[in-house]
């Protein structure tokens, strides 16, 4: 897997995570929270374009190396489209439908509410890379590799 992948997921996965950190702001208004709130805001906006960043540089590098066109709908269009993918986009679905709950049956005040939240917004990012053509030419690569060199030990046990 390829580092500017990897940075990306990091980078989605921590800015997914400083939801958790928002309802330690909303505590009772004590001297010092207007700077956690703005270190997590400024963490959320760091991390979400670190992701962003790294997936545009994935994006040019993919573009450059690929002779051909991958004939795939982009990755938030698509679904299921491997193993990994399945299991993020079911978290996705999960986590739309629990915050939909919350909405409508509860006042949302309840910290499962960020739990879910960030559960959401994380399997969302994933989705769309998992599903996307990038992360499916890279999964294959090592792949096929795989094959070419087991077909080339077959073919020297079957001429020896």
């Amino acid at each position: 897997m390829s580092n500017l992948l990897r940075i990306s997921i990091a980078g989605f996965l921590l800015m997914s995570l400083t939801f958790l950190l928002m309802p330690l702001n909303s505590t009772a208004p004590e001297e010092g929270t207007d700077i956690f709130r703005i270190i997590v805001g400024v963490l959320f906006w760091l991390f979400l374009i670190i992701g962003i960043a790294a997936q545009i540089m994935l994006s040019k590098e993919f573009k450059k190396s690929e002779k051909k066109k991958a004939k795939r709908r982009i990755g938030l269009f698509s679904f299921l489209q491997n193993r990994e993918a399945a299991v993020f986009d079911l978290l996705c679905l999960i986590g739309f439908i629990a915050i939909a709950f919350m909405v409508l049956f509860t006042d949302g005040t309840m910290y499962f509410a960020y739990i879910c939240t960030s559960v959401f917004v994380f399997s969302f990012c994933m989705h769309c890379i998992l599903n996307g053509k990038i992360y499916n030419t890279l999964k294959r690569k090592p792949n096929a590799k795989k094959k070419s060199e087991k077909e080339e030990k077959n073919n020297d046990k079957i001429k020896a």
